[in-house]
């Protein structure tokens, strides 16, 4: 459980600073802040996704014991 909870944590992690990284350079080329807010909105979505499935597991792992 501990390991999936992990990688979940280091992908959003990953796709977070990749997606910060695309946000400032997509700023720069068009001097507008819509790629921020749209790049910003995509990776709050899907931290919260793994979030639910962190919780839901931990709801199942619970349950069996």
């Amino acid at each position: 459980m501990m390991f999936v909870v992990e990688l979940i944590a280091g992908l959003n992690d990953v796709v977070a600073n990749f997606g910060v990284i695309l946000a400032g350079f997509l700023v720069s080329l068009s001097n507008l802040p819509l790629p921020d807010l749209i790049i910003g909105s995509i990776i709050a979505i899907i931290v919260l996704y793994g979030s639910i499935n962190v919780i839901r597991d931990a709801r199942l792992e619970q349950a069996k014991r």
